[in-house]
């Protein structure tokens, strides 16, 4: 098994939450200039925002972050996720994002 030394998980994890709240933000402005294939945008930030829990989570788990650090993100992230529920509420798409 490969072992990693702590300074290069924090910068590996570290760089993989930014990569999803980059992809989770090019997304949102896309769904705001097309009108057409918006529902596979949504399904995309909806799978970006559970990478960015489990991403999250893990850092909290190795103690990157601390337990007030990770209540805070959670929340913010819970409120991008129920701002997209309301944009979708009307498709079907929203039983998949509900589970926030």
């Amino acid at each position: 098994m490969i072992h990693f030394s702590k300074k290069m998980r924090d910068l590996l994890l570290g760089q993989k939450i930014e990569n999803s709240i980059t992809s989770i933000i090019e997304l949102i402005i896309k769904i705001n200039k097309i009108h057409k294939d918006r529902n596979k945008c949504f399904e995309k930030i909806s799978l970006e925002l559970d990478l960015l829990f489990v991403w999250v989570r893990l850092a909290k788990e190795l103690k990157f972050i601390s337990l007030k650090q990770y209540r805070y993100t959670c929340n913010r992230i819970n409120k991008l996720s129920k701002i997209c529920i309301g944009i979708l509420k009307p498709n079907k798409l929203y039983k998949n994002l509900i589970q926030y």
